[in-house]
């Protein structure tokens, strides 16, 4: 913090985005908004396992760790000892959301509707869950939950 000041960082995260379109459509106006983001910040396209395994991606993403790792990769999960499959859970990915590291150590942070995730165990981040998903994994809600 210089000055007093508090940093704020924003991570927008687009499933299914065509960057090429997003970029021309806020460069002709259409996106006033993207285009404030893309002129103050930074963008980039992330080299990602979904070409193979979509699903992937973002468990990826949220914990840095590669999908033999975090072991997600499909939309329902092969169930060991069971016969048929299990959707995601909150233990699903072994090891915390890079958010929950952060909450954890004093950062606060808010993460809005990151696909294929669930409230995680002792984390302090706001999360809204499956509010404008494509494909509900688990149900509608927010944590904290209000009470």
């Amino acid at each position: 913090m210089a000055g007093g000041t508090r940093e704020r960082i924003l991570i927008v995260g687009l499933d299914v985005g065509d960057g090429v379109l997003l970029r021309q459509w806020a460069a002709e106006g259409s996106l006033p908004t993207i285009a404030k983001l893309l002129d103050r910040g930074s963008f980039t396209t992330l080299e990602t396992p979904a070409d193979t395994l979509h699903v992937a991606s973002w468990p990826t993403i949220y914990t840095g760790a590669e999908p033999g790792e975090h072991g997600v990769y499909f939309t329902f999960q092969p169930a060991p000892g069971l016969q048929g499959y299990r959707k995601f859970a909150a233990d699903q990915y072994g090891r915390p959301t890079f958010w929950n590291v952060l909450s954890r150590a004093g950062v606060r942070c808010t993460v809005f509707d990151a696909p294929y995730t669930h409230p995680e165990a002792g984390s302090a981040a706001r999360q809204v869950f499956e509010w404008g998903t494509w494909a509900h994994h688990w149900m509608p809600t927010s944590t904290p939950t209000p009470g």
